[in-house]
């Protein structure tokens, strides 16, 4: 027979498992709408002035780890080229001549736009870029709703996912921005695992 006890503690086993149930659906269907809507409006990235110059270099930098560190390739074989993808523009100039923010966002958006653009295909030119920050977005957002679910709550972890999903700013510069939502996002990343590194005493 069950005492008192044993129920209250039984309640408790299932209240967590209630809540980090509702986390996952609650993170998984924030970001997965976030995405999918984030893909519909792709082609929407507004007016941009300084983007085609971190696509160029994202691509210069990409090459040359590609090529095995050939500062220089031909890419005139190339059946489809993005605009951004510059033969004269290579790796030894930006080795040279680099500054400002770090090159990593702009080499992933290159990548991106080297898979699905040039390719496969399957993507525009300049949206094949954006993919990357829609993608970073998406996947943030999950674990960020995980995040604020399992510490603070259902309700406040799905207010925070949609106040974060519906934010003008976050959501308009995801379709564009190489640098402002990706560092964001990483320095968001780092703060909630240096806390959960803190508060849990584990790598």
């Amino acid at each position: 027979r069950f005492s008192w006890k044993d129920y209250t503690t039984l309640s408790v086993i299932q209240l967590g498992y209630m809540k980090k149930w509702i986390g996952i659906f609650g993170a998984s269907l924030i970001s997965v709408i976030f995405f999918v809507v984030g893909l519909v409006t792709i082609s929407d990235y507004g007016i941009n002035w300084d983007e085609p110059t971190h696509f160029t270099r994202g691509y210069a930098y990409l090459d040359f780890f590609l090529s095995g560190g050939k500062a220089s390739s031909d890419l005139s074989a190339l059946a489809r080229r993005s605009i951004y993808h510059d033969q004269k523009i290579r790796a030894d100039f930006w080795f040279k001549n680099d500054s400002g923010h770090p090159p990593f966002n702009g080499i992933l958006f290159a990548a991106s736009n080297k898979i699905f653009y040039e390719t496969l295909g399957i993507l525009p030119d300049i949206e094949a870029y954006s993919l990357t920050g829609i993608v970073l977005g998406a996947v943030f957002l999950y674990f960020f709703v995980r995040f604020a679910t399992e510490r603070f709550g259902a309700i406040a972890g799905i207010i925070a996912g949609l106040s974060l999903a519906m934010y003008p700013l976050f959501f308009g510069e995801v379709h564009f921005n190489v640098k402002d939502p990706p560092e964001m996002i990483f320095f968001s990343a780092t703060v909630m695992l240096l806390y959960l590194a803190a508060t849990k005493v584990s790598l």
